[in-house]
């Protein structure tokens, strides 16, 4: 059955030479009408007006033509508000005009990359998805099969996609590439399908869809160099149908692809987006960036850096890649620059590691590669394109452990947070929505099960480049009040209970994330506030850790010209670095002198709150500690006893709630070191006797 579908504004219409006369439509030439001509099939049946305004369900009921997509028939039109153009169908399948000369690869402006290397395991999923032999279900009819390429810009999608392509380009009659990142190019790319087909004339879009809709449902071909042809009216064969494979690229707007989705069994589509969404109902892969080993690989594949066969080379290339994070886009870009800076790979690693020169390198976009890819790392992940929100959100991840950012720390914890950056989304409507901002273009990744965050290392570094000093100050406070806030004890409580554990582990990494930025952003640190949460922050994350040491000793480092006013954290830390120098058999003299240091803290804050009288008798037994160690037995014994009476005499250890256990055990070691081991054994037992009475099963000295 042809169809004709015209667009009247006005009270007449032209159906090919003839007008027809339209009396119902008013006289306001604004409302748009559209006329429906079906010919019944050996028969002429008259033309038929009807009056309708343009609505979506007309629309859709009509080739999918809605006001919008005319574009040059709209009323603003130099043309005149009367004019008429005539939109005309394809003709009836199996025509030579709706046939497409085969074979046919609109590829001609695609660029192969000759350097392409890896992810073969992606292409054997193509190829597994769309050649298949012929389904056996179908009884030889060809199937339609679909693809979807997701994952963060830069990481590789296109670049997969047309090696798929160039490299399976044999296995399809017609290969049509499209890039659908906005609507006109989506027009542009199916006015060449259907150029292909020969309806050459692009000036109606809305035409030229619809015929390259038509052809892709019906795919008729004819053979080059063959005298095959058919004629109107006939009814296609199998063998006279073509294979296709039609490209959508970078359709992050996965919304524009349904006026140009063909209603149609046949036929593969490959889909890159960086939107997850596409793979929903489809088979697809989260592009994810190269393996260690495979990104060194490549990075010395694409450089002819001189030293990259030598051992200083190639330990440099493993470093570098490592910086990069395996993504593709920064190798190339990485790669082309040491060449084009004419460095060696050593060289260019010193350059790599100063965090001022990821700026440069993010900016940079090397003439040789301008024409296979246009975006740099700066352009690339538009962040600019971001609402305030969605942006602030980034910012904020940026400064955490990128890996696995728990989202209980922005939900749960941020509100508690006194000073919040511009723009944060406090609500969880919000949060939900800038979150989703973030996902759908694959900047962030979200693990729902545990409710989990992450994103890439080079994502991160490329926000902070772009933000101002003052803006990083903010947004590092908040996130360290955040983080501060999320920790599952209060500070100075120590507490044995491992029920606790599971959460400390989650935010340890951020921490220690956070302390990383302390050299680059202290001379812009001049909140007191903002170091004395750091401090307390380090303090919870070295405890017990060896390789702890160096939180605690930038802690008294950052607390060194406000001594007095965080002489707590300061107490805390020596007191931590007293532990630790006991645990690992350090000189007893450095021992001591920490444990010392810890109790004078101790003295200059007693003021007889009951606090502080706990915390006393902690310094005394420490202090005992490091002298029992030291071999001051007798001191030892002697400091134990003024901590076992501080602690007895408190309300806590009255109730049953607390225990000297650390100061009877620093006590019974003394004394059994001195040979009296009838009397080390009777703190033992008294620790012992309360323990097994009051530990719970997730308590540690269980």
């Amino acid at each position: 059955m042809g169809s004709f579908l015209m667009r009247i504004l006005g009270e007449s219409i032209f159906l090919g030479k003839e007008a027809v006369r339209c009396p119902e439509v008013s006289e306001d030439s604004s409302k748009i009408y559209w006329l429906g001509y079906f010919p019944a099939s050996g028969a002429d049946t008259p033309a038929t007006a009807s009056r309708a305004t343009v609505n979506d369900d007309l629309a859709e009921s009509l080739y999918h033509v809605s006001e919008d997509e005319v574009g040059v028939h709209s009323e603003s039109d130099e043309t005149s508000a009367h004019s008429v153009d005539e939109i005309t169908s394809p003709s009836e399948p199996g025509t030579a005009k709706n046939t497409l000369l085969v074979p046919c690869y609109t590829l001609a402006g695609i660029i192969r990359n000759k350097d392409f290397c890896g992810h073969q395991d992606v292409l054997l999923l193509i190829d597994n998805t769309f050649l298949h032999e012929l389904d056996e279900t179908t009884h030889g009819q060809l199937t339609q099969h679909e693809f979807a390429l997701c994952g963060l810009g830069g990481i590789g999608k296109t670049e997969i996609a047309k090696e798929f392509c160039f490299t399976h380009q044999h296995r399809f009659d017609a290969i049509f590439w499209v890039e659908a990142d906005r609507l006109t190019q989506l027009s542009e790319g199916f006015a060449s399908i259907a150029a292909q087909i020969g309806h050459t004339d692009r000036s109606n879009k809305v035409v030229s869809r619809n015929i390259a809709l038509e052809w892709l449902k019906h795919p008729m071909k004819r053979q080059r160099n063959s005298d095959a042809s058919t004629t109107s009216g006939t009814t296609p064969v199998e063998s006279q149908m073509a294979n296709w494979l039609l490209v959508f690229n970078n359709a992050d707007n996965l919304e524009l692809l349904k006026k140009f989705w063909p209603v149609t069994t046949r036929g593969s589509f490959l889909i890159t987006s960086r939107d997850p969404v596409a793979m929903r109902g489809r088979p697809g892969v989260d592009i994810k960036p190269f393996e260690p080993n495979e990104a060194v690989t490549v990075l010395r594949h694409l450089t002819v850096a001189p030293d990259k066969e030598l051992a200083t080379g190639k330990q440099a290339s493993i470093k570098i890649s490592t910086r990069l994070g395996g993504l593709p886009l920064a190798i190339t870009q990485v790669a082309a620059l040491i060449d084009r800076w004419e460095m060696t790979l050593d060289e260019f690693l010193g350059f790599l590691q100063k965090q001022a020169s990821i700026e440069t390198i993010a900016r940079e976009r090397p003439p040789v590669l301008q024409e296979q890819y246009p975006h740099s790392l700066f352009t690339v992940w538009a962040l600019d394109s971001l609402t305030k929100s969605a942006l602030t959100l980034l910012q904020a991840m940026s400064f955490l452990s990128p890996d696995s950012i728990g989202e209980f720390i922005f939900l749960k914890y941020a509100p508690e947070v006194t000073e919040v950056p511009m723009g944060f989304p406090m609500t969880q409507p919000s949060y939900i929505q800038a979150r989703t901002e973030l996902t759908r273009v694959s900047l962030v990744r979200r693990n729902k099960m545990e409710g989990e965050l992450s994103l890439h290392r080079l994502v991160q570094d490329v926000v902070r480049v772009q933000m101002s000093e003052q803006r990083s100050l903010d947004i590092i406070n908040f996130v360290t009040q955040s983080t501060f806030q999320a920790w599952p004890t209060p500070f100075l409580r120590f507490d044995h209970d491992t029920a606790t554990w599971k959460r400390s582990e989650e935010l340890l990494p951020h921490i220690l994330k956070l302390s990383s930025f302390i050299p680059e952003y202290s001379h812009i640190i001049g909140s007191s506030q903002l170091k004395h949460t750091m401090a307390k922050l380090l303090v919870f994350a070295g405890c017990d850790f060896e390789a702890a040491r160096p939180h605690f000793l930038e802690v008294l480092r950052l607390s060194s010209d406000l001594a007095a006013e965080m002489e707590e954290t300061r107490a805390d830390a020596y007191f931590a670095l007293s532990a630790l120098s006991a645990q690992v058999n350090e000189h007893p003299k450095i021992n001591l002198d920490y444990a010392q240091h810890h109790f004078d803290c101790r003295l200059k804050l007693c003021d007889r709150a009951q606090f502080r009288e706990d915390r006393m008798a902690m310094a005394y037994g420490e202090l005992a500690h490091a002298q029992r160690l030291a071999g001051l037995y007798e001191v030892a014994i002697e400091n134990t006893r003024v901590a076992i009476e501080l602690t007895e005499a408190s309300p806590a250890f009255k109730s049953g709630d607390n225990w000297p256990t650390f100061s009877n055990t620093h006590q019974a070691f003394a004394l059994a070191a001195l040979g009296r081991y009838g009397e080390a054994i009777t703190p033992i037992h008294r620790s012992l006797e309360y323990w097994s009475k009051r530990a719970s099963t997730t308590h540690s000295f269980q």
